[in-house]
């Protein structure tokens, strides 16, 4: 059942934007440049598994040199280069922003990648004037698996917990939404194939394309007259 909510807030990769799947090859960009390729298995599992903890794995198998700050450096940077040039928003997203909009909604964006790029992926994409701000896990000092982090979030917009819907594509964010009061709205995106059940069963509901949501919106309008 579609929950009823004042304000949202957003997750972006995998949520907002198709950006995911770059996430998960950044793995493979990080390889490849250091001259290892990855065989048959890993390649297969690039695609549905945490890209930072399959990499530290790799990173191990192949006796990489590792200096996280440079991996992360790295990663992040393959990445500015995907929100710059092929960041997509998902099917129906801008549609479904401008409804809430219009309905009044108070709307955000809480992500664990950097602000800076997010801002720039959402400017260039053309969301970004739908929310009232963009905050990430550095500003915020907290990750999304803390319902804390929901919970500064929601006092941000000025409206309860409760009253604050958020859309996440990732299980573990799901479950300290959950924790913190909100309602949830699950984002069923590919690159999370080996957690779509965890996600259904956590979230209030979970649909794979906003549309299903637009729909929805329109025959609850209907149902009013």
């Amino acid at each position: 059942m579609i929950p009823d909510f004042d304000a949202a807030m957003f997750d972006l990769d995998g949520t907002l934007l198709s950006t995911m799947r770059y996430w998960r090859l950044t793995t493979l960009e990080y390889l490849l440049n250091r001259g290892v390729i990855p065989n048959a298995e890993e390649l297969g599992r690039l695609f549905y598994e945490s890209g930072r903890g399959l990499l530290a794995e790799l990173i191990e198998k192949y006796q990489l040199p590792c200096d996280w700050s440079e991996v992360f450096h790295a990663t992040e940077g393959y990445m500015l280069r995907h929100y710059r040039e092929d960041a997509r928003p998902k099917p129906g997203a801008e549609e479904y922003l401008r409804a809430l909009r219009r309905r009044g909604a108070k709307l955000c964006v809480g992500t664990a990648s950097l602000k800076e790029f997010v801002e720039e992926a959402l400017e260039r994409t053309g969301l970004l004037p739908y929310f009232e701000f963009v905050t990430d896990n550095r500003e915020l000092a907290m990750e999304k698996s803390d319902p804390a982090f929901f919970r500064a979030v929601a006092e941000r917009l000025g409206v309860p917990v409760e009253r604050m819907c958020v859309f996440e594509d990732a299980a573990y964010a799901i479950r300290g939404a959950k924790e913190a009061g909100c309602p949830v709205i699950g984002i069923l995106d590919p690159t999370q194939l080996s957690m779509r059940e965890e996600i259904i069963a956590l979230a209030d509901c979970a649909v794979a394309d906003y549309r299903e949501l637009l729909d929805a919106m329109g025959d609850a309008e209907a149902n009013k007259f």
